[in-house]
């Protein structure tokens, strides 16, 4: 008796019991379907979860990209301000002297983040058009 009769006797006897019980073809079945189910639903999951990581990806750019802006104009602005301070001091102009100073302090008491909120609250509302003010 070698290892081809043991595998025939196996395969008989596994036969004979998937023919004494088909309940257990149906569940297999039945596994299998819901495998194949459960695989496409992970599928259609990881789609959405590559296309939601894209979109939070791009958001995170956007609004780097946006407050950058935001506080290198600020920036930009302040270093005319106190440029122009430098030389009203320098030449005693006390006309330019309050114009910077007023310059300076209407930059400072303004708080960028509050229109980067209205930005990001108006990015959030799918509903709401962008209006962009060139």
């Amino acid at each position: 008796m070698g290892a081809k009769d043991a595998v025939l006797r196996t395969a008989g006897s596994l036969s004979t019991y998937v023919r004494n019980n088909p309940e257990i073809v149906n569940r297999a079945t039945d596994i299998w379907a819901e495998n194949n189910r459960l695989s496409k639903e992970i599928k259609k999951l990881e789609l959405q979860n590559a296309v939601q990581i894209q979109k939070i990806t791009q958001r995170y750019e956007l609004c780097r990209d946006v407050l950058t802006q935001i506080f290198a104009e600020r920036s930009t602005a302040l270093m005319a301000h106190y440029k122009t301070l430098d030389q009203a001091l320098a030449s005693d102009d006390r006309e330019l002297i309050i114009v910077s100073l007023k310059g300076i302090s209407s930059i400072v008491s303004q708080n960028p983040l509050e229109s980067f909120a209205e930005f990001t609250k108006a990015l959030d509302n799918e509903d709401e058009v962008l209006n962009l003010d060139f």
